[in-house]
């Protein structure tokens, strides 16, 4: 596991439900203190093999 999610704070965010009946959700990694140490810790993620996309979530 990388090092960065090994103390990783989760958050799961339900959306309404779309036309179809069916929800998604969308799944919160970490805080951070502004887009774009997220987006650095985004991109050794993908150095380190995984997937990930740096996202701003309004509360």
């Amino acid at each position: 596991m990388a090092v960065e999610l090994s103390d990783a704070k989760v958050n799961y965010v339900p959306s309404k439900p779309l036309k179809s009946g069916k929800r998604l959700t969308l799944i919160i990694i970490n805080e951070y203190a502004n887009f774009n140490a997220a987006n650095g810790a985004c991109k050794t993620l993908k150095g380190n093999g995984i997937d990930c996309v740096a996202y701003h979530v309004k509360p």
